[in-house]
């Protein structure tokens, strides 16, 4: 990879060398390090044996409508964030060999992307500047520029566009790291069509400060970030496909949802093109058969004429937005209202997101929130692995200029439900209406597998992740950012990133948890919980982001009583079902059995 000769100083001019170093691929020489391994410390040593470990997943996102920032500037993630690609990797099927780059489940970066190999043959040659071309046969070249520019110096003039692409297309070796990702990680289109883009027109590119295509490399007619999901081009970018990443599919998105969904046949909503609008149908079972942009038509409240299930297709993630109205207080809201018979509502699988008004939310930084209200009567009120946006930014233009902000979606419980389950959710803020003339929703909140993203200051005010006056929350398997204010609760196997309290001490109860204990506030019939004085630290997670890959995932800084305190021994909060402590020791164990003696294996975590 770097070049570097056996027990020799690295070669810094490979590109690609400050990427590999201390990676799983590093083939740099280093000298002995006898230290304890911490971080980097003590790694390399003669018995030591570095296991270097990739845990979050990659997930398939087919067909999604790109966001349109303006003059050329894309992002791939719907909402128009910043979001890390993925690489999906592949099982090794031959155990006697070194796996390759591409093989491995693991973030995408740019030059890995670009890492394509050239070699030319009387088909290349012919196909590009003619025989002439054929001196560098049996030569291979380890980066496009290189590779172009000694066929520049050949023919003697600069290469033309058709040149330039047919070479890089034709003359990429199939062995490559580029050629085997290209197309399977990352597929782009163009106009209409979805036209996909060769492998002589879209390179990886760093875009932090969105640079324009070198018009000295006129094949090229795209360039795309892997750090952030950000895009320039001149044409009209239509995505074919591309995997995003989590540590556990927790929220909208492609993972397998085929237990959830409705047995009977639903109605399909929707259809094809590159931004949608339909009306949201007031009863019945209906289904979105792709991952597209859709926009609510109409800018008013839903009312439910009867029971309604909606749900996105297995393997599919729409990204609907709603656009909110005025009415009522300063902010916006969609209200979801059920008639005087009481219904059920189920919403699967989707990704809602607010807007002000027709607006696109036009509020430059400033935190922005809107809300979806439940009111009337519903009997039940099913949300599973839903997305309510719970905020954030979108990707920044040069010089910061329009900027803008995403807004949080509360959802506020308003009428009387008898049971509201979030299952397997990603939200913001979530409210029972505390108002005077406010409903007495004596129900129960039941919250599982889930990411509730709370303690956001918006407007001078810190949104606590619950706030409730009469429901009973039930919490389980659950990371909550934020303080909790329930009648009664009961909490178990999760992380409250705040305080919880209750009207009703007496009848709650919190089990296996880590919250915040403070003089004030205590925790009620508290079990094996872990308590923070004041305050929680932000480095127990990876990323407390929503777009982020390690979105509520422990990093390696969390105390291991929250990584092995839930009642089953694994970790507390949202992502206890991957069992990634029961699985940490299991290999630790199998690797103490089978490793030879006096050899140190080590544990590298690289997500």
């Amino acid at each position: 990879m770097s070049g570097t000769p056996q027990h020799g100083l690295a070669r810094l001019t490979r590109f690609r060398t400050g990427e590999i170093v201390d990676g799983p691929f590093d083939d740099l020489a280093h000298l002995p390090d006898v230290r304890r391994h911490r971080g980097l410390a003590g790694r390399y040593n003669i018995p030591k044996v570095n296991l270097h470990l990739f845990r979050q997943s990659a997930f398939l996102l087919r067909g999604v409508t790109p966001f349109n920032l303006g003059g050329g500037r894309w992002t791939l993630d719907p909402s128009g964030r910043d979001i890390a690609l993925f690489q999906p990797g592949q099982p090794f099927t031959d155990a006697c060999r070194t796996g390759a780059e591409w093989e491995v489940r693991r973030p995408l970066t740019c030059a890995l992307f670009n890492d394509g190999r050239y070699a030319v043959t009387p088909a290349v040659a012919g196909a590009a500047i003619g025989a002439d071309l054929l001196v560098l046969e049996g030569a291979t070249f380890r980066t496009a520029s290189a590779f172009l520019d000694r066929a520049a110096r050949i023919k003697g003039a600069a290469l033309t566009t058709g040149q330039g692409r047919n070479l890089l297309q034709t003359a990429l070796l199939a062995t490559s790291n580029r050629a085997r990702l290209f197309g399977d990680a990352l597929d782009l289109g163009r106009g209409p069509a979805a036209t996909p883009y060769g492998t002589g027109q879209l390179f990886g590119a760093d875009l932090d400060v969105w640079d324009d295509i070198d018009p000295g490399t006129p094949w090229i007619r795209a360039l795309v970030d892997p750090a952030t999901g950000r895009v320039r081009t001149g044409d009209s970018l239509r995505s074919q496909r591309y995997y995003e990443g989590r540590f556990a599919p927790i929220g909208a998105g492609t993972h397998d949802r085929q237990a959830s969904l409705t047995a009977a046949a639903p109605v399909a909503l929707g259809g094809a093109g590159a931004v949608t609008n339909f009306t949201f149908p007031t009863a019945g079972e209906h289904q979105i058969n792709d991952s597209l942009t859709y926009t609510h038509r109409l800018n008013s409240n839903l009312t439910l004429t009867g029971d309604l299930h909606v749900q996105a297709a297995n393997a599919e993630r729409p990204f609907v937005r709603i656009p909110a109205t005025a009415a009522g207080p300063a902010v916006p809201r969609w209200v979801i209202d059920a008639d005087a018979n009481g219904r059920d509502l189920t919403l699967d699988g989707l990704w809602l997101n607010m807007v002000r008004g027709t607006n696109l939310n036009a509020e430059g930084t400033t935190p922005v929130l809107c809300e979806i209200v439940l009111e009337g009567g519903f009997n039940r009120v099913r949300l599973r692995n839903m997305t309510l946006d719970p905020g954030g930014e979108r990707a920044w233009l040069p010089g910061g200029v329009g900027r803008r902000a995403i807004p949080t979606i509360r959802l506020v419980i308003a009428g009387a439900s008898d049971l509201i389950e979030i299952d397997r959710c990603v939200t913001g803020p979530i409210e029972e209406a505390l108002g005077a003339q406010s409903q007495c929703a004596s129900g129960t909140l039941r919250i599982t597998d889930s990411v509730v993203r709370g303690r956001q200051v918006i407007g001078g005010t810190t949104l606590p992740a619950f706030r409730g006056r009469h429901m009973s929350l039930e919490v389980a398997r659950s990371t909550l950012f934020g303080d909790v204010e329930a009648a009664r609760y009961a909490i178990t196997d999760s992380i409250v990133q705040g305080t919880v309290s209750a009207q009703d001490p007496q009848g709650s109860c919190i089990r296996y948890c880590a919250a915040v204990e403070t003089a004030t506030i205590g925790l009620a019939r508290a079990y094996r919980c872990v308590t923070f004085p004041d305050t929680m630290p932000n480095q127990i997670f990876v990323s407390r982001r929503f777009g982020d890959a390690g979105l509520a995932q422990l990093s390696e800084t969390a105390p291991d009583t929250i990584r092995r305190g839930a009642d089953n021994t694994s970790e507390m909060g949202a992502h206890n079902r991957t069992l990634d402590a029961i699985k940490r020791d299991d290999l630790i164990h199998k690797l103490r059995e089978f490793t030879a003696i006096n050899t140190m294996t080590q544990l590298v975590f690289e997500t």
